[in-house]
């Protein structure tokens, strides 16, 4: 599905959630995840406008950290409530470490809960590095509804730290946002550049392709998609939408079939295969699928 927006929150919030639900992995050459180091505070951030560095974390507690780091691989792997969990701990371990309530809000279920976080990282950004100080600032530019400002963080973070995928990855989503998709491609192929196995990245660029009618290159991105987080509904998903997209119709429904392999309660799986029956004039067929749905529905989101 479209960068896994499928929280209640998405629709209020969704450029803000666009933020970080990507995936992570070890960085080309052996080296550390992107936000992978510990700093004192705000104080140890490097001064200078541009930093060799990836964004550094700002919590003095180890056990906060190894928490966070976990946490947000769960998370950028979509599995949104484990990671979490990991983030209320970390947040417990170290009540100062303003990006543990910065991942709390892009996972929040609801717009109340999103809210608040955001608002307690905002209030936390004065003891972060620089680099956390843009990513909080441009998720509350999101969150508001401030795409212009939003894209403004996002483009001094890249200027400050060209190494990290994450920022890019930001950028990507800025541009993506305000449907200027060439650009938002070259940030994302920058991440990518950066952090090979960045899945979430693949995923993005896959749906920046398809506005523009790049249908093979986005084929190509929602494969490698599959390929780093197979045992996740939502790449099979994604890659089940383009080929909707493009009219092959039967592809679309395996690969819907295999998300729910995955995940038997994945919503948009059976609403995705409803659609490729409709679509293809089988109107009681699709209907039955729908149904199926509905009868699985574990709560009024998926009735609704």
């Amino acid at each position: 599905m479209p960068r896994a927006l499928t929280s209640p929150t998405a629709a209020l919030i969704g450029a803000a959630l666009l933020s970080t639900l990507t995936a992570c992995g070890p960085k080309k050459g052996g080296t550390d995840s992107a936000s992978a180091t510990v700093t004192a505070s705000a104080s140890a951030t490097p001064t200078a406008e541009w930093n060799a560095s990836p964004v550094a974390l700002s919590t003095t507690s180890a056990e906060a950290k190894d928490l966070y780091l976990k946490g947000r691989k769960l998370a950028e792997e979509l599995r949104l409530h484990d990671g979490r969990q990991l983030f209320e701990q970390a947040a417990a371990k170290d009540p100062s470490f303003a990006m543990a309530h910065y991942q709390l809000a892009i996972t929040s279920a609801t717009a109340k809960d999103f809210f608040e976080h955001m608002n307690e990282a905002v209030a936390l950004s004065d003891k972060a590095t620089d680099g956390e100080r843009l990513m909080i600032l441009n998720l509350q530019a999101g969150g508001n509804a401030q795409p212009k400002q939003a894209r403004e963080y996002a483009e001094e973070l890249v200027s400050k730290y060209p190494n990290d995928e994450r920022a890019h990855f930001l950028l990507g989503n800025a541009y993506f946002g305000q449907q200027d998709f060439d650009k938002a491609i070259e940030q994302y192929k920058k991440a990518i550049e950066i952090n090979a196995q960045f899945s979430g990245a693949y995923n993005s660029l896959g749906y920046a392709y398809r506005p523009i009618e790049k249908y093979a290159d986005a084929e190509t991105a929602f494969k490698k998609y599959i390929e780093l987080i197979p045992n996740d509904p939502n790449p099979y998903d994604s890659y089940a939408e383009l080929l909707m997209k493009t009219g092959r119709f039967d592809e679309s429904i395996a690969q819907y079939q295999r998300a729910l392999s995955v995940d038997p309660h994945f919503s948009n799986a059976f609403i995705g295969i409803a659609t490729d029956l409709m679509l293809q004039g089988k109107h009681d067929q699709a209907a039955a699928q729908a149904q199926k749905l509905y009868d699985k529905a574990r709560d009024d989101g998926d009735k609704r």
